[in-house]
């Protein structure tokens, strides 16, 4: 993936692990699809806290995340089990702006399978 972004924009790319990233570097924005819903609920919180760091000033954070009933889904869909940590609407919203977001927008997205959890996109903007 950063291959394919380092094609199509100009820009700092790494890889790195996102429950141990650390840096001095301060970014303007932080875009972070899907990864926080294959994290424990309380990784995901230390994660956000550390994303709140490495933001600028009124920094902006897009975050999606799978929403439904709360706990664990598991898919075998793809030849191996993967897992899912499943949020309330209310419950990770409430989580972001706890850890020092202001909320600008949020967007529920039906899966394309009916019978699988919504997917919920924030954008927010570091307080």
């Amino acid at each position: 993936m950063i291959g394919e972004a380092k094609k199509r924009t100009k820009g700092t790319f790494l890889q790195a692990d996102i429950k141990d990233y650390s840096s001095k570097d301060r970014y303007d924005g932080i875009y972070c699809e899907s990864a926080l819903t294959h994290l424990s609920k309380s990784d995901a919180k230390r994660v956000l806290s550390s994303f709140s760091k490495n933001l600028t000033d009124k920094g902006i954070l897009y975050v999606a995340i799978k929403i439904g009933e709360p706990g664990i889904y598991v898919s075998d869909d793809l030849g191996g089990k993967r897992y899912f940590m499943i949020y309330d609407k209310e419950e990770f919203s409430g989580l972001v702006n706890n850890i020092g977001f202001d909320i600008i927008q949020t967007i529920i997205s039906d899966h394309t399978d009916d019978s699988r959890p919504k997917w919920l996109s924030i954008v927010a903007r570091k307080k």
